[in-house]
């Protein structure tokens, strides 16, 4: 294998050594830090990048033999350090700090140029500006850039040499070793917290799915709702929020943040929130507004390029995203997310990913109040069902009552046009019965209310009282009638006269469809565990297009035939589907139709 010349530990290797010297005791010290980063590595579930680098800037004062040692990674605009961490400065002087530096003066050249400067005074270096107030005194300094890929991820600041006025062209090698370990341990670090945070989006984005299935009540998404914002904690982010509205009001809002100390502030502040703000820099009534989502990516920076304030005054907020809730071209609502004081931030992946989210929350709760919106139509129609057939039946049952009385009370042969017309009413009053008898169980078979009393019947028995009662139809259509039950059938397990009337139905409907000289067949035989009902004619046929709609309330075939509302067959496959039984229909154009239906079998 090639080796790099430049390597700084394949140099250091081959320089003779004298077997116990400084140098051979901080190469065993590198050995160790090296193992202990790797160690690090091996725990993916505990391996961020702060801590790793942590772990280097511990490493690297201990081999430098340094009291005070930094370690910062620049943003990609080279503004500011995106993470610093150090070791060797108390808490106390910490605090007393107005924060991390900037990569300006003496580290931005380590920075700008990309090579290790060693210093016996950094004072006197033309880039030093200077010590803020309450900050260490430091004298002897070593800047070594961290390198990955050809590109310089970061940088290792030490500073105070112990024991000696100057870090040693040893302890530079030593150090620039330990960066180019460093560099690939914070890459693997990398990837495996993208990977990490695009596992903890995917887990969201699924577990959305599951808390939102099969729900359609308004309340029940709102309760889904509030599982999904702790689910995004603290994977996904460090704090989010949720809020539904109907445009001036907020109707619910759910929360959480990985501080809880933190939580009472956002539960007040997103309660507070008036989505009809026209504050243009208020980015969550932004959101709401346009309907578009909004990305920040990074809000630690001295001049954001965005116009739109960071959303919650009163928490720490580096990046954010606001996704709307849309549905049918209205804002029905908004969830954000934030990273807090994490060394996190959101890219456009995450917007696409809160976006999924997003849509399957908004679809979720659009459904749910079409839902209810449904169910209290349908309601309302039952309510008004009820009120109307009852009022009409009343009225009804006079005017056939006396209509029959009056045709009874007229003798035959006498006012014949009297007479058709008191028959007229007769048979009108009847039909309309019919409707509203029809209008009402459509309406309890919908309801899930249609009430059967099973009971063994014998089917032969069944279809020979149908054929009886309907032959003389069929003969006056000049339509042949017969029925086809096998032999040894066993008995099925039904009510009798609901089954009759799906018969009488289907048989009915056949003889409307076939013209003089076709013929209609009852058949019935076994089929695993059940009985099989098949009525079928040689009639005109249902064509392809209309076959799936033959079972819809108010269909009616486009063949000729006497008029209809459309409700006999809607009507029999809930009255089968009451047995656990099914309904279904097959048919060539212009060669007839065959209705089938299955009952349980007794025994």
């Amino acid at each position: 294998m090639a080796h790099d010349a430049g390597d700084p530990e394949i140099a250091l290797r081959t320089q003779p050594r004298a077997p116990c010297c400084r140098r051979c005791e901080q190469l065993e010290n590198l050995d160790g830090a090296l193992l202990t980063i790797s160690d690090e590595l091996a725990s993916l579930s505990r391996a961020d990048l702060p801590r790793l680098l942590q772990i280097i800037v511990g490493q690297a004062r201990d081999l430098a033999n340094a009291e005070f040692a930094a370690f910062g990674v620049v943003d990609p605009g080279g503004a500011a350090f995106s993470t610093w961490v150090f070791a060797g400065i108390a808490p106390a002087q910490v605090r007393a700090l107005s924060g991390p530096p900037r990569p300006v003066g003496l580290l931005g050249a380590i920075v700008s140029e990309g090579k290790t400067l060693r210093l016996g005074d950094l004072r006197e270096h033309p880039s030093f500006g200077g010590f803020p107030p309450h900050h260490p005194a430091m004298t002897s300094f070593l800047g070594v850039p961290v390198r990955h890929g050809g590109r310089v991820v970061g940088n290792l600041y030490l500073t105070n040499k112990r024991g000696a006025a100057e870090f040693s062209e040893d302890d530079a090698h030593v150090v620039e070793m330990l960066a180019h370990r460093a560099g690939t341990a914070m890459e693997i670090a990398r990837l495996n917290e993208l990977e990490a945070h695009e596992r903890a989006g995917l887990e969201l984005l699924a577990e959305t799915t599951r808390a939102l299935a099969g729900s359609l009540k308004v309340d029940e998404i709102f309760a889904a709702a509030e599982q999904i914002v702790a689910l995004s904690i603290p994977a996904f982010a460090d704090y989010c929020a949720l809020l539904f509205t109907d445009g001036e009001r907020i109707l619910h809002t759910a929360s959480a943040h990985r501080d809880p100390s933190c939580q009472p502030r956002l539960t007040r502040q997103m309660r507070a929130f008036r989505p009809g703000s026209a504050d243009p820099g208020d980015v969550l009534a932004h959101a709401l507004r346009t309907r578009t989502p909004v990305l920040l990516h990074d809000l630690t920076r001295e001049a954001p390029p965005s116009p739109l304030r960071a959303p919650l005054p009163d928490l720490p907020t580096a990046s954010f995203m606001a996704i709307p809730l849309a549905a049918r071209d209205h804002a029905i609502g908004l969830i954000a997310f934030g990273y807090a004081e994490s060394e996190r931030r959101y890219a456009s992946r995450d917007l696409a990913l809160a976006e999924s989210v997003a849509m399957r929350l908004a679809l979720a709760i659009d459904n749910a109040r079409l839902y209810e919106a449904a169910q209290a139509a349908i309601r309302s129609r039952d309510t008004m069902m009820a009120v109307v057939s009852h009022d009409l039946r009343s009225p009804l049952t006079a005017i056939g009552l006396a209509s029959a009385m009056l045709l009874r009370s007229t003798p035959e042969g006498e006012q014949q046009p009297t007479r058709r017309r008191l028959d007229v009413i007769v048979r009108s009053a009847a039909e309309m019965e019919r409707l509203i008898e029809d209008l009402l169980m459509v309406t309890t078979i919908e309801a899930g209310s249609l009430s059967i009393k099973q009971r063994p019947v014998e089917v032969a028995a069944l279809v020979g009282d149908l054929i009886e009662s309907l032959r003389p139809i069929a003969e006056d259509r000049s339509i042949s009638l017969e029925p086809g039950v096998a032999p040894a059938l066993p008995m099925a397990l039904c009510d009798r006269e609901r089954v009759l009337q799906v018969l009488t139905n289907l048989v009915g409907n056949s003889l409307k469809f076939t013209p003089p000289g076709g013929h209609v067949r009852v058949a019935a035989e076994p089929c695993e565990g059940a009985v099989r009902f098949a009525v079928s004619d040689t009639g005109s046929g249902i064509s392809a297009a209309q076959l799936p709609h033959v079972f819809d309330r108010y269909w009616k075939g486009e063949s000729a035939g006497p008029p209809g509302v459309g409700l006999g067959l809607a009507i029999a496959q809930g009255i089968i589907g009451a047995h656990q039984g099914k309904l279904w229909a097959e048919s060539t154009e212009g060669q007839g139709t065959t209705f089938f239906f299955t009952l349980p079998a007794v025994g």
